[in-house]
């Protein structure tokens, strides 16, 4: 009995024997004299469909407001109780009085959805203020600004600025997205440029009137933040022109034609790795045989290579010989020569005489004959057999250098087997 009596002197002992008789005490009156509670459940989610009746008819969606969360009492037996989470409540907003795009204070009404015995006690709050809108969609069109100080050299040209983007699209309420008009690209340049410069330049949304607009980037999305504005620089340069001739005859020497042509050079801007490239502008050729008295000029389109800037706008060169002192005269000749003889075959050309009309200085020609003229058939770009060929011929004046022959000649020969 002193030890039983010692115990209880014990004022730890006292202590734990005395919470476990008021626990006890606790649990007979819940669960005999009072077997019910309340129980706050906080941070229930409220569910808004805009999807059904009006509000999807008018396609309205919750702008701003509809993610609000609320505390909700419940009351039932406590060994129920206990276990409800928020996942075993609904609330939803009533829609009813939404008519149109706005901002509305909804009523809230929370229900049972598990299927245990509890009952809804309170909601708080009652009410949530909620915006509806439409969500709309809308191109707009970019425009650029370059601010800085930056140069362009003499010997350079500055192309017009590419944007990598010319339109972007913007996404949002309908109110919040018509005001929005378009977006202004700010690149930051500086120094001297001598070749092609790209900078990222961020987007800045305007009004009508060019004027910045500030949106909530949480309602308002945008699909482009910033975009390249690249400003092209090219290298002037100026380039000869050059053509050549075709169906020159051996004799002669085409620097003793005279000639001036309409322009004799052209400035261009191109890319600085292309410009270094080119020397002068090829315009073609000019055949020989078609220089005449009557046809002394050329005209020819000027080409110029891919990338390259036409800045003087030289979009055709002529060229004009000078024939003020030059003659044309018809010749008879029978001189006719095989430069190249196919091996174990003979060549017999049919003409015994080729009418030509020679053109050269007048002086010159009044000192030719027809033992002066020559006409060459030459066999050696053909697959020769037995048989009767037209061929080309090429008449030739030899030791005169500045005399040819106009138009073009051809006759036939006999091929025949040795």
């Amino acid at each position: 009995m002193k030890e039983q009596g010692a115990l209880l002197k014990n004022k730890k002992v006292l202590a734990i024997v005395s919470f476990v008789v008021a626990l006890l005490g606790w649990f007979l009156v819940a669960t005999l004299i009072n077997p019910t509670g309340d129980v706050t459940l906080q941070g229930v989610g409220v569910n808004i469909d805009t999807q059904a009746g009006l509000i999807g008819e008018m396609g309205l969606n919750a702008i701003d407001g509809g993610e609000t969360t609320v505390d909700v009492v419940i009351r039932g037996s406590r060994n129920i109780i206990g276990g409800i989470s928020a996942e075993d409540i609904s609330v939803t907003a009533s829609l009813s009085g939404v008519t149109g795009a706005g901002t509305y204070e909804l009523a809230l009404v929370a229900a049972n959805n598990s299927g245990k015995d509890f009952e809804i006690v309170s909601i708080s709050p009652q009410v949530m203020k909620v915006r509806f809108d439409r969500l709309v969609e809308k191109e707009i069109p970019v425009a650029y600004v370059i601010e800085g100080e930056y140069e362009v050299p003499e010997d350079y040209l500055q192309e017009d600025v590419v944007l990598s983007e010319k339109k972007i699209t913007v996404t949002g309420p309908e109110e919040d997205i018509e005001g929005i008009a378009g977006a202004i690209a700010t690149a930051q340049v500086e120094g001297t440029l001598t070749q092609t410069t790209t900078v990222t330049a961020p987007l800045t949304l305007v009004d009508a009137d060019g004027k910045a607009i500030s949106v909530d980037r949480t309602q308002v999305s945008v699909s482009a933040e910033s975009i390249n504005v690249t400003l092209p620089m090219l290298k002037t340069e100026k380039l000869s022109f050059r053509f050549e001739f075709l169906n020159v005859p051996g004799s002669f020497n085409t620097e003793s034609l005279s000639y001036t042509l309409s322009a004799d050079s052209i400035t261009v801007a191109a890319p600085v790795e292309s410009v270094n490239k080119y020397s002068d502008i090829f315009l073609g050729y000019i055949d020989m045989r078609n220089i005449t008295k009557g046809t002394s000029t050329f005209l020819f389109e000027v080409n110029l290579p891919e990338g390259f800037v036409n800045t003087e706008n030289i979009n055709f060169v002529e060229v004009n010989f000078d024939l003020a002192d030059y003659a044309e005269q018809t010749f008879y000749t029978k001189n006719f020569i095989t430069t190249t003889i196919p091996v174990s075959y003979n060549v017999k050309i049919n003409a015994r005489q080729l009418e030509v009309m020679l053109i050269g200085p007048a002086e010159v020609l009044q000192g030719l004959s027809s033992d002066d003229i020559v006409v060459e058939v030459d066999l050696s770009d053909r697959d020769i057999v037995a048989g009767q060929y037209l061929i080309a011929f090429r008449v030739v004046v030899p030791n005169h250098e500045d005399v040819w022959a106009e138009g073009s000649y051809s006759g036939a020969v006999t091929v025949t087997a040795r």
